[in-house]
């Protein structure tokens, strides 16, 4: 959408630079001369005189221009044709309302011709009709895109009271031209309202074309995603003859388990291990899969009955080359569908002969546990549930967000007239679930409609416990999209499952479908010293693992992908994830608690050289590829990209840590749609000290929604004691590094590189306890005592020898926790921002500043006590101060001008 947006928005520059440029001669005379309706001194009179002389608008006969008339469709093509030096156009019947012969008809034709317009349906264009203001900002954002010029934009409109009735097809073209002053809002009662919907004028248009010549639409300097970073080796897998157990698909439980004769299912090698346990207590003992396709384990529990030791560990592994899989899904090949029956009246007319059906029951599926928490996939691409509106090409989410009333007492809202009379003629209502962002937008809710009246659009949507947000002027107002509507099967992307007669439909049938039906594979109930080595395992609605007491586990050279659950959710120690790939994950893909924070243990857990591509695109917040808690966990050398989501999440709310290391990791394309979160995430832990960040490259951060940021590193609500250095941070939508309100954080001898930032700050500091403790926030205040930071801080024994003499400024906390208000001056007390060091940070920025906001707001809080900001360089983008080659994407740093080394070739997976 930003993409769009911005393209609309060149297109209309180098239109206007095509006219200026044109041969056609025009007539010198004066507007006053010419047009008898536009006075000198109007408004507009500079900006109508202006397309008048560049031969772009020549007034509607009779000496007139009509300054206050509406825009049609064919006016707004004529006048960018005419740009384009009126380009000669053979006729032919695209629309049926667009004849031979008319004063617009080759202007239309070019138009459709270079995708500036598409029609207002496949056979009309109506010519006629009167353009609303998105509409001729959406239409100069594709004209400028055809022109190959930069559309880009990372504003914001949410300063408009009316911003989230920008219809969600030109969101992108309004931010971007309000980024670029094309349009500046139409001030009433004091405040600059978009009016998206409102009609443009002649002179309105007018003034943008004059605006539009005055802004440089040329893409900036362009930094590229970095290389030569460190790349990926598949590791050879050595072949297992000497396995204890073998398993085949061709096998038989009933069997001995050699290689001869194979067991056939993971269910009959666990059983095999116990019974071999009984004899072989050294040396351990190792399961053998032969490659090929195996039913995947569904609920599959491992006790300690099934557990290893040191001595005797338990090995699951392939046995040489082919993959292993383990499926839990069904396929249908496309040729087991079938045309319509009755059943097609649900279905848009217009696709009816495409769409097409295959029965699940012939597969052995039950319909009754069909429904809208089931996945469909096209090979390993996962189909959207007939929705509305349809996503971006790009793979995000998109949105409406507009209502017309909102019910707080029964946390229900009324869809405004147009949303209620497309959903109104919906078939299946009762099956109808939304998705949002209700309230706020770092938690979406996910679930069926919960009531709908189709005569007022009064609509009930599942929500999570924060509610409904109260539409007020500069809020936005909900985010959402329906789905699981058979209506709206338009895209081969999409699918409808019928859970009543078990029919899956889709569009144009092709290749083998696989629909996932399982739940959880397997529970890990204190089952320790186990191993998984190259083996794969897909298509479950439910999650792969969860564990109590799993120590020990190791998971190597496997593969997890299309799950809608999450992956790993279990506490153990020493657990081991190395050389993985996650992909397709709808929530986290790695959920650990290890160690013991109370006495410093560390858990020993390494996660390392693994990639996790497109996790949490069911739950869309709160779901990071790796969540990590507990003391002592190793994050290294991992890829992490294309999610709504973070990437590292290592101490949230109330699972907080110590002693956790994230370096060498890629991060890029995170946080595309929730916001108020950082790639890298730490938050409210106010003993959170011996964590560090080091030598990662976080890249192309940034999100759709507005309401706040996406941000790089995030030490979040009070976060203390982090060390940060050596991290390039590249193309983050907000801050690349945001601290708020944390003690004795080190953030020193990193990169900053933001070409295309936004206004804010790229190392901002923040106080948000402080302001806690005196009521300023938003509905979060509490007592000092109950401050869920406090409860926190009081989980550990922060003052007891072994912790004093780890993290000794802990222990000079002087104060009872229960009541620091009269303290609050005083630099130990733990609700201060204290003794926080910022230097020696390199920013290579259009703009750059080191906490600029918050040095105006909490200056003499922030600058009182202790913190250290100083010794940073801001380069111009235009300069190149020590990279190798940015232009290309080769960041590797002059180490001597820097001040200090990165080990940049080291980063990403190996």
């Amino acid at each position: 959408m930003k993409k769009l947006l911005s393209l609309v928005l060149a297109a209309v520059m180098l239109a206007l630079s095509v006219a200026a440029q044109s041969s056609v001669e025009l007539p010198e005379v004066r507007i006053g001369d010419t047009f008898s309706d536009v006075e000198a001194g109007r408004w507009s009179y500079d900006s109508v005189y202006y397309a008048f002389d560049n031969g772009y608008m020549l007034g509607v006969g009779g000496n007139r221009f009509d300054p206050e008339g509406t825009m049609t469709r064919a006016m707004v093509v004529t006048v960018l044709w005419r740009r384009e030096k009126s380009p000669a156009i053979a006729y032919s019947p695209v629309f049926k309302d667009v004849k031979d012969g008319e004063w617009y008809t080759t202007a239309v034709l070019w138009a459709k011709g270079c995708g500036v317009v598409n029609g207002t349906s496949e056979t009309t264009f109506s010519p006629e009709d009167e353009i609303t203001r998105e509409q001729l900002v959406t239409m100069l954002c594709r004209y400028t895109d055809y022109k190959e010029l930069d559309t880009s934009s990372k504003a914001s409109i949410a300063q408009f009271p009316d911003a989230n009735a920008v219809s969600g097809w030109a969101k992108a073209a309004v931010i971007w031209a309000t980024d670029k002053g094309l349009i500046k809002g139409n001030r009433i009662g004091g405040k600059d309202y978009i009016e998206p919907q409102g009609n443009a004028t002649r002179e309105q248009f007018a003034a943008i074309l004059e605006r539009y010549d005055g802004t440089d639409f040329s893409f900036p300097l362009e930094y590229k995603a970095p290389v030569p970073i460190s790349a990926y080796t598949e590791k050879e897998y050595v072949l297992q003859d000497d396995a204890d157990i073998f398993v085949a698909p061709n096998g038989n439980d009933a069997n001995e388990g050699t290689k001869a004769h194979p067991l056939a299912t993971f269910e009959g090698a666990v059983a095999a291990v116990r019974r071999l346990k009984e004899t072989k207590t050294e040396g351990g003992i190792k399961v053998a899969f032969m490659a090929g396709e195996y039913k995947a384990p569904v609920g599959l529990t491992l006790t300690a009955e099934d557990s290893g030791t040191a001595d005797n560990p338990i090995t699951y592994c392939k046995y040489g080359d082919g993959d292993v899989v383990f499926n839990a899904g069904v396929s249908v090949p496309a040729d087991k569908f079938e045309a319509l029956g009755d059943d097609a009246v649900m279905f848009p007319e217009k696709y009816r002969g495409r769409i097409m059906r295959a029965d699940l029951r012939e597969y052995g599926v039950d319909p009754a546990s069909l429904g809208a928490n089931n996945n469909v996939f096209a090979g390993e691409t996962r189909l959207d549930l007939a929705r509305w509106p349809n996503r971006l090409q790009s793979g995000n989410d998109d949105f409406i967000g507009r209502y017309q009333e909102l019910h707080e007492g029964e946390l229900s809202i009324t869809l405004l007239p147009y949303d209620n009379k497309r959903i109104s003629k919906y078939h299946n209502v009762e099956d109808m679930y939304m998705s949002g962002y209700y309230k706020y937008d770092w938690s979406a809710s996910e679930g069926p409609v919960l009531f709908y009246d189709p005569e007022t659009g009064y609509i009930t949507p599942t929500i999570n416990g924060y509610g409904l947000h109260k539409f007020q002027d500069n809020t936005p107002c909900p985010y959402y999209y329906f789905f699981n509507i058979p209506d709206e099967l338009d895209r081969t992307d999409e699918c409808y499952i019928d859970k009543n007669t078990g029919y899956l439909y889709v569009m144009d049938p092709a290749g083998d479908y696989s629909v996932a039906l399982t739940g959880q594979m397997f529970t890990f109930n204190n089952a320790d010293f186990i191993s998984l080595v190259g083996l794969e395992f897909c298509y479950a609605t439910g999650d792969f693992m969860r564990g109590s007491g799993a120590d020990d586990l190791t998971v190597d050279q496997c593969s997890f992908h299309n799950f809608r659950g999450y992956g790993f959710l279990m506490d153990g120690d020493r657990a081991t994830f190395t050389n993985n790939e996650f992909y397709d994950v709808g929530g986290r893909n790695i959920d650990l608690k290890t160690g013991d924070r109370e006495t410093l243990t560390s858990g020993g857990s390494v996660i390392e050289n693994n990639l996790f591509e497109h996790f949490g695109y069911v739950n869309k917040t709160m779901s990071p590829a790796v969540r990590v808690w507990g003391c002592g966990v190793r994050i290294a050398h991992n890829e992490m990209c294309d999610s709504s989501n973070s990437a590292v999440t290592y101490s949230e709310s109330v699972w907080p840590s110590n002693y956790i290391t994230v370096e060498y990791n890629y991060i890029h394309s995170v946080v595309t749609q929730s916001t108020d979160f950082g790639a890298i995430y730490a938050g409210r832990n106010l003993a959170g000290h011996g964590c560090v960040v080091r030598y990662n490259i976080v890249a192309d951060v940034g999100n759709r929604l507005e309401q706040h940021n996406s941000l790089g590193l995030y030490l979040d609500d009070s976060e203390s004691g982090q060390e940060v250095y050596g991290n390039i941070f590249f193309n983050t939508a907000n801050h690349a590094i945001f601290t708020n309100g944390g003690r004795e954080n080190k953030i020193y001898n990193n990169v900053i590189i933001e070409p295309d930032q936004n206004t804010g700050s790229e190392i901002l500091l923040g106080d948000s306890m402080y302001t806690s403790i005196e009521g300023e926030t938003d509905g979060f205040t509490k007592p000092i005592a109950e401050d869920e930071r406090i409860t926190i801080l009081e989980l550990v024994p922060f003052r007891n020898e072994l912790w004093a003499s780890a993290f000794p400024t802990l222990a000079a906390y002087k104060y009872d926790l229960s009541d620091m208000a009269p303290y609050a001056d005083d630099p130990d007390c733990p609700i201060n921002p204290s003794y926080d060091e910022i230097y020696g940070n390199v920013i290579v920025a259009t703009k750059g500043h080191i906490g600029e906001g918050v040095l105006d707001t909490y200056a003499e809080r922030v600058v009182t006590f202790g913190t250290r900001v100083e010794n940073s360089t801001v380069y111009p983008i235009e300069e190149n101060p020590f990279f190798a080659d940015p232009t290309n994407g080769d960041y590797r740093i002059d180490s001597e001008k820097a001040g200090f080394e990165i080990p940049y070739e080291r980063i990403g997976r190996y």
